[in-house]
């Protein structure tokens, strides 16, 4: 699409949303309600939902007749908002257009959306984007690769943080029964940049050990080139079906811009608030002691979730991702990104297990979790400095991490 006809394209479809400031929200079950811009957001519920429990689209909005209405969109929606890097690039794109509303955005993250809530406007239909494989994927050589892959995807991509990032469909056979199933197989692909050197080697290894510590982690690949993190989407079922996912921000009732507020104790408070049982206490803690003994000081409310098929089946948390040895890059301070114990500092080992036991985690499991994960620290550090993608990196990312890890 040359720039003209993009142009062209986005202006009839903002002028689309501009006239009708409406979308139809649909659940994988059936036809949830409808979203509006009016002086506030409105959300309003089919009254058929009432006898559906899987039609509701948030745990924190259950069915009633009366309207949800706030001045911003609601946590579950808002999801759907790209940030960072690629809401730049997106509003770089549209600017010669006009800077989008947040319906756009929604509508045009359709099948390929973050968890099992989907958009459609009355009047815009959209042809899903055409696939890549994933051998093109680790294996393309070319430098300009991912800018191409920003140019395709990046409108149809719905995601968050500052990482450069996108939504990619991939060449797997799903059916598309209806409008409400929207099925699209896709990957999650991330470029290190320019601003921090080495990031994808960086959350490979952290993901690594994540995976030989036996905590619950999605697929993933490094390119050939090391340049491309690839992750499986976990919001997704073996079938492509979407699940449910809600992340600790929308979960604590915050916006992304709120996403540094709050305590890992909160976290927990709400793990037990929607799952309330042993097993999703002993998981969150796993995830949450692996970034702390990985030096993760950036893993926010945004890098926590929970995921259930609908908000009336078992509620789990979700698997881990977006995890990254932060104490690397000297611009970024060396503190956790919440507060621990009413501090930011990294805690010790001791520090950990207290924080367990406040939740009920047994101290017998607190130190044979942050045993197993410390020993997956050594031996994938061992494994990765024979893989020639590490040994050839320029950045020398894993002695630098090492260096933080095993001064």
């Amino acid at each position: 699409m040359t720039e003209t006809s993009f142009t062209k394209w986005y202006s009839h479809v903002s002028g689309l949303i501009k006239r009708r400031p409406q979308l139809n929200v649909y659940t994988t079950v059936d036809y949830a309600g409808v979203l509006a811009k009016e002086s506030v957001y409105a959300f309003t519920y089919d009254v058929n939902a009432q006898s559906n429990k899987a039609r509701e689209v948030s745990l924190g909005l259950p069915f009633r007749t009366r309207s949800y209405a706030n001045g911003d969109l609601f946590g579950v929606f808002s999801m759907n908002e790209p940030e960072g890097y690629l809401r730049l690039y997106i509003e770089d794109a549209m600017s010669r257009a006009g800077i989008p509303n947040k319906l756009l955005f929604l509508a045009l993250s359709q099948g390929l959306q973050v968890g099992r809530v989907s958009y459609e406007h009355p009047e815009l239909d959209l042809a899903p984007p055409s696939p890549e494989t994933i051998e093109q994927l680790l294996h393309e050589q070319d430098q300009s690769y991912f800018g191409r892959l920003m140019a395709k995807y990046a409108l149809r991509s719905s995601l968050s943080g500052a990482q450069p990032k996108i939504i990619v469909p991939t060449h797997i056979t799903t059916e598309r029964t209806n409008k409400t199933s929207l099925l699209t197989p896709s990957v999650i692909v991330k470029e290190a940049g320019k601003e921090f050197p080495g990031l994808s080697l960086n959350e490979y290894f952290c993901m690594s050990v994540a995976r030989e510590a036996n905590l619950n982690v999605p697929r993933f690949w490094l390119s050939d080139d090391a340049t491309r993190f690839i992750v499986e989407r976990f919001d997704r079922d073996p079938s492509g079906k979407p699940l449910g996912f809600e992340d600790m921000a929308v979960l604590a009732g915050l916006n992304a811009s709120q996403k540094y507020l709050g305590s890992y104790e909160s976290i927990m408070r709400i793990v037990n608030t929607y799952c309330a049982n042993e097993a999703a206490n002993q998981a969150m803690f796993e995830r949450i002691a692996l970034s702390a003994l990985l030096k993760d000081g950036d893993a926010h409310l945004k890098n926590f979730g929970l995921v259930y098929e609908d908000p009336g089946s078992e509620i789990l948390p979700s698997p881990v991702y977006d995890v990254v040895c932060t104490a690397i890059y000297p611009d970024l301070d060396r503190e956790l990104a919440l507060k621990m114990n009413k501090a930011h500092t990294f805690p010790s080992t001791d520090n950990l297990i207290k924080f367990a036991e406040k939740f009920g985690v047994q101290q017998e499991f607190a130190w044979e979790a942050t045993n197993r994960i410390e020993r997956a620290i050594d031996l994938v550090s061992e494994q990765l400095s024979q893989d020639t993608r590490f040994k050839n990196d320029p950045n020398k990312t894993l002695p630098r991490i090492l260096t933080i890890l095993r001064p």
